[in-house]
């Protein structure tokens, strides 16, 4: 099949030629992020466990005050 240019618009054996993303560099792409991800998590859970023990009561007090306050703020958008 031509355009108006001349220009064919087939791809190998006469198949129109999509926009092809390539599966294994998506899914390259994809275990690369999830094997960061899991370095990130294993390293935050060393540093946790390695935290006194007041820290880690400071750090659970921020989490539920930072959680609830979202709560709250989806509370509201709904207005539940």
């Amino acid at each position: 099949m031509a355009d108006t240019t001349g220009q064919s618009h087939e791809g190998k054996g006469g198949v129109p030629a999509a926009k092809s993303s390539k599966p294994s560099t998506d899914s390259g792409k994809t275990v690369l992020i999830g094997l960061a991800g899991g370095i990130a998590s294993a390293v935050a859970f060393t540093l946790y466990q390695r935290m006194p023990e007041e820290q880690r009561e400071r750090l659970h007090e921020y989490a539920r005050s930072v959680l609830a306050a979202r709560l709250g703020d989806l509370r509201d958008g709904l207005n539940l």
